[in-house]
């Protein structure tokens, strides 16, 4: 079982976001262009964590975006572009709200990484753009990727997916 059907309901019901804010945010570039860079391989990650101290009534959760750009045709390619940004979610819980550790672990890795992911996509965005480069886009963040279809199996046609047909009752 992965660990977003194990996250309890309950938590996911109950937190509400108070506020975002922007921790960190580096952008730095070793090159003047995109013209000095020969072919360009974008890597992008994130993580997400639980603060270690949580206020009576709610946590707080840290979540990381960072864009590198390398320029691959080096023979020890370094990053060419690199953008962090770090942004720190609020959230409140109702009074006497419990939880435990892995509860709290696993809300970060997806519901708060969820809801922080437009603030990151808008940081990389205009931090690369200021640094005179083109946008760097991050993609959309899914909580499941989706199922690939098998080459060998009919693609879903919804009828699969409806009712069966009732018999019609006699009087």
């Amino acid at each position: 079982m992965n660990s977003m059907t194990t996250l309890p309901k309950k938590l996911i019901q109950a937190a509400q976001l108070e506020s975002v804010r922007l921790k960190r945010l580096l952008a730095e570039s070793r090159v003047r262009s995109k013209e000095e860079i020969g072919k360009a391989q974008l890597t992008i990650g994130y993580s997400a964590a639980p603060a270690k101290n949580r206020p009576e009534s709610g946590f707080w959760v840290s979540v990381r975006a960072e864009a590198v750009v390398k320029d691959v045709t080096l023979t020890a390619p370094e990053s060419a572009v690199r953008i962090v940004a770090d942004v720190e979610l609020r959230y409140n819980l109702p009074d006497g709200f419990e939880l435990t550790e892995e509860d709290l672990t696993i809300f970060a890795e997806t519901n708060a990484v969820l809801n922080a992911w437009p603030y990151l996509r808008e940081a990389v965005q205009n931090s690369s753009v200021r640094l005179g480069f083109p946008p760097i886009l991050l993609p959309l963040y899914r909580l499941s990727p989706p199922t690939p279809q098998q080459p060998d199996q009919p693609k879903p046609t919804g009828e699969e997916n409806k009712a069966p047909k009732r018999a019609a009752r006699k009087k």
